[in-house]
C-alpha cells in the first residue's frame, strides 16, 4: 500500500492543500504550529475514518469555515496504490445546527462509490507514531484500549462491523436509561439492548484477546505474528 496524493479542504488548519508524495517516502519539515501534524492525521483519517485529537468531528473542520460559510465542511482525499490496484477515498465533514453548538455528520466515498463507515474502515491501512504513544505505557486504560481498536479495525473486517454497532446500540441503550430515569419507559426494556450489547461485546473481547495474545513473547522471545490476521464471519 502506498500513498500517492492527498488533497485537503478546509481541514483543520488547512484551507487548500494538494500534494503528490514522492516514492520512497516523504518527510516535511517547518515551524511549529504549521500543520504538520495534521497533515499525517489526515492520512490516519483517510485509514480509521476517525479523527485524532479531537473530543468531535466538528473540530476537524476549518475554523474559518465554522464561522463563514452557510455549510461548513472538510474534505479529505486520497490515491494510493495497492496489490489489489488503484484506490481513492474521499472523507466528508459537514457541520450543521445542534442544540448544544454544531454538530458534524460524516460520509465516505471509496472509488466514488459511497459507502458505510465501517466498510470504508481498512481500505487504506497507515500506521501513525506519535509523542503521545508514550501515554499508552502510564497513560489511562482507556488509551490502550483505542490502540488496539484502531489495529484490528483496519485489518478485521468482522471487529470493525461489531465495534460499530456495539457504540450504536450503547447510546440506544443510554437514551433508555433516561427515558427509565424520567418515568418514559420501563426496565423491562433494558432486556434487549442488554442481549444486543452482550453479543458483538463478547466478540470484541474475544478478539481483542487474540490481537494481545500476538503481542506477547513466544517461547524464544520471539513475537507471535499471526493473531492480527483477518477472521472470516
Amino acid at each position: 500500500m502506498r500513498l500517492n496524493r492527498l488533497q485537503l479542504f478546509d481541514y483543520r488548519n488547512f484551507h487548500r492543500l494538494d500534494i503528490e508524495l514522492p516514492a520512497p517516502a516523504a518527510l516535511f519539515i517547518g515551524d511549529n504550529a504549521q500543520g504538520k501534524t495534521n497533515l499525517l492525521e489526515a492520512v490516519y483519517l483517510l485509514a480509521t475514518m476517525r479523527g485524532l485529537r479531537v473530543e468531535t468531528d466538528v473540530q476537524l473542520i476549518h475554523h474559518d469555515s465554522l464561522l463563514n460559510d452557510v455549510l461548513p465542511a472538510a474534505r479529505v482525499i486520497g490515491e494510493a496504490e495497492s496489490l489489489s490496484g488503484t484506490l481513492k477515498i474521499e472523507v466528508v465533514i459537514v457541520a450543521r445546527p445542534g442544540a448544544r453548538g454544531p454538530v458534524a455528520g460524516k460520509t465516505v466515498k471509496v472509488n466514488g462509490v459511497s459507502k458505510r463507515i465501517s466498510d470504508a474502515v481498512g481500505r487504506l491501512t497507515a500506521v501513525l507514531f506519535s509523542a503521545d504513544d508514550l501515554q499508552m505505557v502510564d497513560g489511562p486504560p482507556s488509551l490502550r484500549r483505542r490502540y488496539i481498536d484502531m489495529t484490528l479495525m483496519q485489518v478485521d473486517q468482522q471487529y470493525s462491523a461489531a465495534r460499530s454497532r456495539f457504540e450504536r446500540v450503547l447510546l440506544q441503550r443510554n437514551h433508555l436509561l433516561k427515558r427509565i430515569r424520567d418515568g418514559e419507559a420501563q426496565a423491562e426494556e433494558l432486556r434487549f439492548w442488554d442481549d444486543e450489547l452482550s453479543k458483538d461485546g463478547g466478540l470484541i473481547m474475544q478478539h481483542r484477546a487474540a490481537a494481545l495474545a500476538g503481542f506477547s513473547p513466544g517461547e524464544r522471545g520471539q513475537p507471535r505474528g499471526r493473531a492480527l490476521a483477518p477472521q472470516a464471519p
